[in-house]
């Protein structure tokens, strides 16, 4: 069995020339908290995701421990003002542009194996020869392929 076999291929996507704002409301609607970035050809540019929107908003010198103890830092003041400042920007300011994808036709024994390496969403994104977005692929979708495959 391979990526193409137990990928979802019914997914939403964001444009890079999107405003972050916008992408965040549909992924609170559609209970996501990843949506892949393509071109106008499918072509996966990078990936907007919660993480990405929290790493965004943290400072450098707190993310790489310059700053040893924030706890006297003014907290949700502070966030809310990066927050806010974030989701007046494009996606292409926020997004990760360096997604982790497998290719179709992946096994989905390496797929497995690196979803439990890279993965922070529980998620990758499946592509072609091209780069091309085709789908989605999760650790519960490589469960549901093992269980449909023992059924039968």
């Amino acid at each position: 069995m391979y990526a193409k076999d137990a990928m979802r291929t019914h997914i939403s996507t964001a444009n890079i020339h999107e405003n972050v704002q916008d992408v965040i409301e549909r992924m609170r609607e559609s209970h996501h908290r990843m949506l892949p970035v393509v071109d106008q050809d499918g072509v996966v540019q990078g990936e907007l995701s919660t993480t990405s929107i929290i790493h965004h908003i943290i400072p450098d010198y707190i993310l790489h421990g310059d700053l040893k103890d924030v706890s006297y830092a003014p907290d949700i003041s502070f966030l809310q003002k990066h927050y806010n400042e974030s989701m007046k920007q494009k996606v292409i300011d926020v997004m990760d542009a360096k997604p982790h994808a497998v290719h179709q036709n992946k096994s989905l024994l390496c797929v497995a194996s690196e979803l439990l390496r890279v993965s922070t969403h529980g998620y990758l994104l499946v592509v072609d020869d091209n780069h091309v977005l085709l789908g989605i692929i999760s650790t519960g979708d490589i469960l549901n392929a093992l269980s449909s495959t023992l059924e039968k």
